[in-house]
């Protein structure tokens, strides 16, 4: 599904990614780990297209998108989340997330007169998605509240609701469990793992600090190390 093909990003004389190459099939969850600097959210915002890669290739579904914008990203159905989440404030935690779906038909401003009913339809059919997902994070019950009242750590479970409404075929998710309890966190990682190998259709990356020193490198699924001072790619079934 997701190919990086000796995949570089420098900056000036720097290389933070320094020659990635690794490929991640359908179904399959894939741990990226490394320490602090070693540039796992650098390769995150490459694949999102928040940055543009020095050289390398990224694909993915057989298409390529490496140097695309983010918008456009999203609209091949890739979806990430960041580390540190910002939620609109003053809007509500269910409003949060309804906004996320791609291709809403109220989007389009003269869809919202000339077909008032099938934007009325889409819009409860998206409300009901986003609960759904609210109701998979455990935050349903402030649906109701402005996204300025949770803590960092719910912060980080709408990151995961919106991430996941948008029916994505890939998810990046850098940091989930970061602000969250270890034993909710723990608990709501394997039920996201759960769902993505139950739809086969939504790998899941996720980034986590390394306590160990040193400089990992990094494995794709051939098993072969690609570069020194990066971030490792760990895949389970």
């Amino acid at each position: 599904m997701l190919i990086l093909n000796d995949l570089v990003k420098a900056f000036g004389g720097h290389r933070a990614v320094d020659g990635v190459s690794c490929s991640m099939e359908r179904g399959r969850i894939t741990g990226l780990i490394g320490p602090n600097g070693a540039g796992k959210t650098t390769l995150f915002n490459l694949i999102a297209g928040a940055l543009k890669p020095t050289s390398g290739s990224i694909s993915l579904d057989g298409h390529d998108i490496s140097g695309r914008r983010a918008d456009q990203v999203f609209q091949a159905g890739l979806a990430r989340s960041f580390q540190i989440p910002r939620p609109f404030p003053e809007v509500t935690v269910l409003e949060n997330v309804m906004l996320a779906p791609r291709g809403q038909t109220g989007e389009t401003f003269w869809r919202n007169w000339l077909s008032p009913a099938l934007v009325a339809a889409q819009e409860r059919a998206v409300r009901e998605k986003a609960m759904h997902w609210l109701e998979f994070v455990g935050l349903a019950a402030l649906s109701g509240q402005p996204a300025r009242v949770l803590s960092g750590g719910q912060r980080k479970l709408l990151e995961i609701a919106r991430v996941m409404v948008s029916e994505p075929k890939l998810v990046l998710l850098d940091e989930p469990g970061a602000g969250v309890m270890a034993p909710c966190a723990r608990r709501r990682l394997k039920r996201s793992q759960s769902r993505s190998r139950a739809r086969a259709a939504v790998p899941v990356i996720a980034t986590s600090k390394a306590r160990t020193s040193g400089h990992p490198k990094v494995n794709g699924d051939q098993g072969e190390p690609r570069a020194a001072n990066q971030p490792t790619a760990e895949s389970a079934m």
